[in-house]
């Protein structure tokens, strides 16, 4: 799971270059994808 969220992050700070980029957000799906949870601020990833 730290790989995926290493790897979120960094596109997440790639697409912060792109010109017009209002909002970033993600899907929740109640729950469907599985146990595991990445938020997109990773200062919140720890504080579980």
């Amino acid at each position: 799971l730290d790989a995926v969220a290493k790897a979120t992050y960094a596109a997440i700070d790639a697409a912060l270059l792109a010109p017009g980029l209002v909002r970033i957000t993600a899907g929740n799906y109640g729950g469907r994808l599985g146990k595991s949870f990445i938020y997109l601020r990773p200062e919140r990833q720890g504080a579980q």
